[in-house]
This record gives structure tokens, C-alpha cells and sequence, in this order.
């Protein structure tokens, strides 16, 4: 785990307060979901280009909200979906999967939690490494597992019943790349083929055990670090809880397929959910508890 500082003026920068709150809705000017409303969402601008709409607005990237097809009827809104995500609830001893406007409360939620423990301990823990099947720790890269999957499997890492794990939202990924920034004159985030595995990459990151275009286990090579986070920047795309249009998910950083120069640590793509052909999870952490763990 690594500690990504947060100052105040930091987290005035990741997120907008709404004068009236924001009905969640999965789609601009549609009604699919019923009495889900948001008053925080992500600020767009953080970084550079990488620009953010209102939690209804499908027009572009946004969190927190739902991703439920042009139809409402795709995607968040399928049972098996939220229930291989985790999205689940125990009702006089029975476990059932949440409802559409269930799952819609709990990001909702979640998400002003994060916040709230952000604003409280100045900052969040981060994965050190990107997953591996052992959890959160050096190795093989998990790769090829639906946005569905890899979040549900996120919420196992809890170190602690005072942490809670969770996929990392856009803010945060944000906030993170310009702490690396600005605190490593030689680690760029908008083009960084010197510090990430790429097929592009150039010294001292196509050092070691680099191989063009190859992708590398997680922790394996000390060239692809910063601040002590390893592969933030390329080897495998990192799936993340921002929302995009009515039928993607984002992730983030590049991969080892693609150039450092085009798709650095900034970079941003969208994907369907259910695809199973790219990415990984890097998840953060908020204290779910009056006190941090000693």
C-alpha cells in the first residue's frame, strides 16, 4: 500500500458540491432509475484534457452514476452483472442482489464516503501493485476479467475492519497522477515512455526485464515505479468506477500493447463492462472507523 497525500485545497479540486441535487439516472433526461439523487460528483479538469460532465449527462465521462445501456435495460441493470460485482444485501438471513436503484445508492454512497475520508485523514492508500491472483502483492498480473469481476473482487482486499477496499474512482486516479508529478521531475504524465512498460518505451524504463510490447508481471521491474507505486504508468489498463456514455467504464494508464507517448499515465479509454479482453484493477482505500489502524 502506498499513502497518496490529500490537502485541502487538493480535494476542493476533485469534486463539485451540486446547489440541488443530481438525479442519478443512467442516461440524460431519462427515467430508468427512480429517487436516486447525488450531491458530490467528480470535478472534470484535474488533469488536463481530461474533462468530467454531470452525474445524468451521458454525453461524456462522469461519476458517480450507473451505465445501463441506451435502452436502460443493459449493462448495471442485469442482475447477474450487479451480483458478480458484489452488489449484493442480507434481508432476514437471506442474500439477494441489490436492485438497479440499489446499486445506484451504494456508489452514491460509497462515493461521499470516500470523500468524507479523504477530508478527515488527508489523503488514501493506494495498491502498491496492480492485482495479482495472491491479492495485493507482486506477480501476475490479472488480466482478461469484466469491470464486473474485477470489482467485486476488489472488495476482498480489506486489510482490516477499519479499511475498506474499493475500485478506484477517476478523482482519485487524477489526484495521484499529479502527486507522481510533482514530486519526480523525471516522470511524466503525459508522455511516459521513461518510467512505464510500453511498446515505445525508452530508458530507463526498456531496461531490465522489459520487452516490447510484452506484458510483465506487476512489481518486476524497479524502472516502472514511482513513488513507490508500481505500473501506474503502462503494462496492463486499470479499470476504474467512472462512468462513460450510456455503455462504457474507463480505464486508465495505457498498456504494454500501446505507445507511452499516445496512452501515458493520464490516459483514459472506455470500454464496455462486460469486455473481458483488457484491463486490471488498482483499487485505494477509505477507514471506515473513527480511528486509523496503528
Amino acid at each position: 500500500w502506498v499513502w497518496v497525500p490529500v490537502d485541502a485545497s487538493t480535494l476542493a479540486g476533485m469534486y463539485e458540491t451540486a446547489s440541488s441535487p443530481i438525479a442519478i439516472t443512467g442516461g440524460s433526461g431519462k427515467t430508468y432509475i427512480s429517487g436516486v439523487e447525488t450531491s458530490k460528483y467528480s470535478k472534470g479538469g484535474i488533469i488536463s484534457g481530461k474533462t468530467r460532465v454531470l452525474p445524468n449527462d451521458t454525453s461524456s465521462y462522469r461519476e458517480p452514476d450507473v451505465v445501463v445501456g441506451s435502452s436502460g435495460t443493459s449493462y448495471d441493470a442485469v442482475e447477474s452483472y450487479r451480483k458478480t460485482a458484489g452488489f449484493t444485501k442480507t434481508e432476514n438471513g437471506t442474500k439477494t442482489t441489490m436492485s438497479l436503484s440499489e446499486m445506484a445508492k451504494t456508489m452514491v454512497k460509497e462515493y461521499e464516503t470516500m470523500i468524507a475520508s479523504i477530508a478527515k485523514y488527508g489523503g488514501f492508500y493506494i495498491g502498491r501493485y496492480e492485482l495479482t491472483a495472491n491479492g495485493e502483492k507482486p506477480g501476475a498480473t490479472l488480466t482478461n476479467r469484466s469491470w464486473y469481476t474485477l470489482y467485486g473482487e476488489c472488495k476482498k482486499l480489506e486489510a482490516s475492519e477499519k479499511v475498506q477496499t474499493r475500485m478506484i474512482w477517476g478523482c482519485q486516479w487524477d489526484v495521484t497522477c499529479n502527486w507522481i508529478a510533482s514530486t519526480n521531475e523525471d516522470k511524466s504524465i503525459t508522455d511516459s515512455r521513461s518510467w512505464g512498460n510500453y511498446k515505445d518505451s525508452i530508458a530507463p524504463a526498456n531496461t531490465g526485464n522489459y520487452e516490447k510490447g510484452v506484458k510483465k508481471d506487476t512489481g518486476s521491474n524497479e524502472a516502472w515505479r514511482a513513488n513507490n507505486i508500481y505500473d501506474f504508468a503502462g503494462n496492463c489498463e486499470e479499470w476504474i468506477q467512472e462512468a462513460g456514455n450510456t455503455f462504457n467504464r474507463a480505464s486508465r494508464g495505457g498498456s504494454y500493447s500501446g505507445n507511452g507517448s499516445l496512452s501515458p499515465a493520464t490516459y483514459r479509454y472506455g470500454c464496455g463492462p462486460t469486455s473481458s479482453d483488457l484491463s486490471v484493477l488498482r483499487f485505494p482505500s477509505h477507514f471506515n472507523s473513527a480511528t486509523m489502524k496503528e
